[in-house]
């Protein structure tokens, strides 16, 4: 017993602290909004070509990936669209048909018939 909270404490402090969630408001115009929640979904995925692939991605213009990553998880993922959309009322099926709407292979990506629906939604972040 004492041997396993050994392990556990150490393994705690080898990780550090738990980081708090970084501030959704992503384009830091004092809201958060839609436009946060835009920027999160089209961080993963490859927008260009509609493609359900996961794809590598080291910044999304002038905001990188990496402050999209609200969790600090290490990936951008529905996770972090949920920490915007919270923000301001939005479930998510309401997130899945907006970003449906901008973006089509979302969509697909999220129906159980396609056969990607596994990759799609975590793309790792470069740190």
């Amino acid at each position: 017993m004492i041997l396993v909270l050994a392990i556990a404490a150490t393994a705690a402090m080898a990780n550090g602290p738990a980081m708090p969630p970084q501030d959704p408001d992503i384009n830091e115009d004092g809201i958060v909004n839609i436009f946060d929640l835009v920027t999160v979904g089209y961080s993963f995925g490859d927008p260009a070509s509609n493609a359900l692939v996961p794809q590598k991605t080291s910044a999304n213009g002038n905001i990188t990936v990496a402050r999209v990553d609200l969790d600090w998880s290490g990936w951008v993922d529905w996770a972090d669209l949920d920490l915007v959309a919270k923000q301001f009322g939005m479930t998510k099926p309401q997130i899945v048909a907006f970003m449906a709407s901008i973006r089509p292979d979302i969509s697909l990506a999220i129906s159980p018939r396609s056969k990607l629906a596994a990759t799609w939604g975590k793309i790792k972040v470069a740190r």
